[in-house]
C-alpha cells in the first residue's frame, strides 16, 4: 500500500445527538484503597447519561469487592475481570465494552468532579468540530490533600494542532488520563493500544496520537482529582536518574509506539524523537545525576537552554525557570545535584515560592517540565 500523507485537516465528526452517552473508562491494577473512591466520583455527576466500564487487569488485592456494592446500586455500572496484562490490555477492554460518543478515561486512584461530564459535554456540543478535550486538573497527595493546580504556568492549546504536535515531538498541553476527553470517532484510530508496547503509559499512545487527526478544545476548570502518591505509573515523587531515564524511555516508546499506528494507516510523516523536548530534558537530569564530565554536561546544557528558548509551547514562565534551575545543577557538585534538583522539581521551599509568585496558590508542587 502506497504511504499518504497525514490529513491536511481533522478527520469528520458525526454530529452529537442531545444527550450523548457519556463512557468512563477506568483500568484497575490493586488500587481497592482508591477505587472506591473513584466509582463514587462517576456516581456522583450531575449529568446522568453515563456508562462507568471497570476493568479490572488481574489484582491480587480485594479491590473487586470493594466495589461490589456499588454495582448492585447502579446498573450503569460494569465490572470486567480478565487476568494481567497491563494498562493497555484493560484499557483496551474498557473500550471494546463501551458505546458512548464521548470518552473519558478515569485512573483508579483518580476522581471527577461532580460536574465534569455536564462540563465536557456542553463544551463537545459548542465545539462539535473538535473531537479532544482536555481540562485542569487538582493535584493532591496520597491523602487528597489539594497541592496545586496543573499546568500551572502553561497555556492550553486549542483548534488544529497537528503540525506543531509533528514539529515538538509529540508534545503539547496535554493533561495525564483523567484531564483527557475524546469523541468515539478517535477510538476508532487509538484502539486498540498496541498491548506489546504499552504495558504502562497507553494514555501517552492516546494523547500523542490523537491531535494528529482532530481539532483540540479545554476547559479551564480543575474538572478531575490527580492523584500522586509514590506508586503512579506516571506521577513522580523526588527526583533521581533512573526515574529520568524512565519517563524519557516512556515517551520515547510512545513516538515509536504513535508512528508504528501511522505506518499501519499507510500515513506518511512521522514524530522524531530528537525533536521532542520532554525527552532531551528527562535525559539531562539522568546525567546531571550520574556525574558525567562537567564539561560535556555544559555543553548539554547550552543545547538544552537554546532549545527552551526557541520552543513554542513553553511560556515566559519555563523560559526563565529551567535555564536557571538545570544552569544550577550544572554548576553545583554532583553530590549535591540531586538535592537540589528535589529542592526545586519535587517539593520544597523554591516551588511554593515560585508557585505562590506566578498563581498566588502557597502550596507545595511537584511537576515534570511538561506538567507545568
Amino acid at each position: 500500500m502506497t504511504s499518504t500523507a497525514l490529513p491536511r485537516g481533522p478527520i469528520p465528526l458525526e454530529p452529537l445527538p442531545a444527550g450523548p452517552l457519556v463512557s468512563v473508562l477506568l483500568p484497575n491494577y490493586n488500587y481497592a484503597r482508591y477505587l472506591p473512591g473513584a466509582v463514587e466520583s462517576v456516581m456522583a455527576q450531575t449529568y446522568e447519561r453515563w456508562e462507568l466500564i471497570v476493568c479490572d487487569d488481574g489484582s491480587t488485592d480485594n479491590s473487586c469487592d470493594t466495589i461490589a456494592p456499588h454495582l448492585e446500586r447502579d446498573a450503569r455500572i460494569r465490572l470486567l475481570r480478565q487476568s494481567n496484562g497491563g494498562q493497555a490490555s484493560a484499557l483496551n477492554s474498557a473500550y471494546a465494552a463501551s458505546q458512548g460518543q464521548i470518552l473519558c478515561i478515569l485512573d483508579a486512584d483518580d476522581a471527577f468532579r461532580s460536574n465534569k461530564l455536564e462540563r465536557v459535554v456542553k463544551r463537545l456540543a459548542e465545539r462539535q468540530d473538535a473531537g479532544l478535550l482536555v481540562h485542569a486538573m487538582t493535584l493532591v497527595d496520597a491523602a487528597g490533600a489539594p497541592l496545586h493546580r496543573i499546568p500551572i504556568l502553561s497555556a492550553f492549546e486549542e483548534g488544529w494542532i497537528a503540525d506543531r504536535v509533528l514539529q515538538r515531538g509529540g508534545r503539547w498541553r496535554y493533561m495525564p488520563s483523567s484531564g483527557l476527553v475524546f469523541r468515539r470517532e478517535l477510538g476508532a484510530i487509538g484502539f486498540p493500544i498496541p498491548q506489546h508496547a504499552f504495558v504502562e503509559g497507553a494514555e501517552g499512545f492516546l494523547f500523542t496520537l490523537f491531535p494528529l487527526f482532530t481539532e483540540t478544545t479545554f476547559i479551564s476548570e480543575e474538572l478531575s482529582v490527580y492523584r500522586i502518591h509514590g506508586m503512579n505509573m506516571g506521577g513522580r515523587v523526588g527526583v533521581d536518574a533512573a526515574s529520568a531515564r524512565k519517563g524519557a524511555r516512556l515517551m520515547t516508546q510512545v513516538v515509536e509506539g504513535v508512528n508504528e499506528r501511522l505506518a499501519e494507516m499507510a500515513l506518511a510523516g512521522t514524530l522524531q524523537v530528537k525533536d521532542n523536548l520532554h525527552i532531551s530534558l528527562e535525559l539531562l537530569i539522568a546525567h546531571l545525576l550520574e556525574g558525567e564530565p562537567r564539561p560535556r554536561l555544559f555543553r548539554r546544557y547550552i543545547t538544552a537552554v537554546r532549545a527552551i528558548m526557541a520552543d513554542d509551547l513553553y511560556g515566559t514562565g519555563q523560559k526563565l525557570m529551567l535555564p536557571l534551575l538545570f544552569g544550577w545543577a550544572t554548576l553545583l557538585p554532583r553530590r549535591w545535584r540531586r538535592t537540589w534538583l528535589n529542592l526545586a522539581i519535587s517539593s520544597g521551599t523554591l516551588k511554593r515560592a515560585v508557585v505562590w509568585m506566578v498563581t498566588g496558590l502557597r502550596r507545595s508542587v511537584r511537576f515534570s517540565p511538561d506538567t507545568l
